[in-house]
């Protein structure tokens, strides 16, 4: 009950949005959902099917990174992390989130 109680509530809070997000930050302790599940249903909207995710986690746990790598995760950090490291990463990301939007722009426009 709780996973779908969360569901509702994520599927509200990305429709809430204005626009869509560039990147999106989870932490993998969520109080009533774990970030893979997150993740999940992230993925399962068309719209967040290539936004750049990445997991935060203080867990060293190799299965549960291979699982979100296997589910869909853009990139994955262990807490407690360098905030310089964050912002390099989520920089990169960006960047490479914005080519992505460019080249599908062009595809549109060279489709029709």
């Amino acid at each position: 009950m709780k996973s779908k109680s969360f569901s509702a509530r994520v599927t509200r809070w990305i429709g809430a949005a204005r626009s869509l997000y560039d990147l999106v930050l989870i932490d993998n302790r969520i109080n009533e959902m774990n970030g893979i599940d997150c993740l999940t249903q992230l993925r399962a909207m068309p719209e967040y099917q290539s936004v750049p995710i990445i997991i935060l986690t203080a867990d060293d746990d190799c299965d549960l990174r291979l699982n979100a790598v296997k589910t869909g995760t853009t990139d994955f950090l262990n807490k407690s992390f360098d905030p310089g490291e964050l912002r390099v990463r989520a920089t990169n990301l960006l960047s490479l989130r914005e080519a992505q939007l460019a080249l599908m722009d062009r595809a549109r426009f060279l489709d029709h």
